[in-house]
């Protein structure tokens, strides 16, 4: 059960993304480097030469890491949800120790800026569908077999499409669908549709039988 409280979104400085001269190691906009796939370094910043690999999670309503992920970022121990302790999906007790102010550049060279809620037994960085579309964004996960993806930074962005589209909602930070399984007829109990009978209809065992 996903209990962190929603972190806002802050104005996009970099924060976190130090002068080259401070941190060891980075890279500037002036070094050539074809392992970083960045198309452009903003004017003025140096970014570490290691990436980050962050899941980008519709079913987390936080952006959540572990202590040690984004080693430039300090961690802040003065948040209202320091020392809470969450249950995980995995049954472990989580406990809060803080947050990370995290900057970020993305790979088309666009400065982000998130809040990480830094999770003593989090092993990964998590960042929630939610916490991109709340920042004005806007995520598109493309079908395979090329599984093209991406982040659209236009917030007038939108999607056209003339077939037929399931509706996602959103609910606590949350992204879900409803969906109905497909029931085999011969145990049809609680189901709608075609279930054998020539009228389809709603079978409800507490109705008792039709030869009461």
């Amino acid at each position: 059960m996903c209990e962190f409280s929603g972190a806002a979104i802050g104005s996009l400085f970099p924060r976190g993304v130090r002068p080259a001269n401070q941190i060891g190691e980075i890279v500037s906009k002036t070094q050539k480097h074809a392992n970083l796939n960045i198309k452009n370094i903003p004017n003025g910043l140096a970014v570490s030469k290691t990436p980050t690999v962050v899941t980008i999670d519709s079913g987390a309503c936080e952006a959540v890491c572990p202590p040690k992920a984004f080693e430039h970022t300090k961690i802040c121990t003065n948040s209202k949800e320091f020392g809470k302790l969450y249950g995980a999906c995995g049954g472990e007790t989580v406990r809060n120790i803080g947050l990370k102010n995290v900057g970020f550049v993305s790979g088309s060279g666009t400065i982000n800026k998130y809040e990480f809620q830094v999770g003593d037994k989090i092993t990964k960085p998590l960042l929630a569908v939610s916490k991109i579309c709340e920042s004005k964004k806007g995520v598109y996960f493309g079908p395979g077999p090329e599984y093209e993806s991406y982040i659209i930074d236009d917030p007038h962005a939108f999607m056209v499409g003339n077939g037929p589209k399931t509706h996602i909602s959103l609910n606590n930070g949350v992204y879900t669908i409803k969906c109905h399984e497909i029931i085999d007829g011969d145990r049809a109990i609680n189901a709608v549709g075609d279930t054998g009978d020539s009228d389809p209809e709603v079978h409800d065992p507490s109705a008792g039988s039709s030869n009461a």
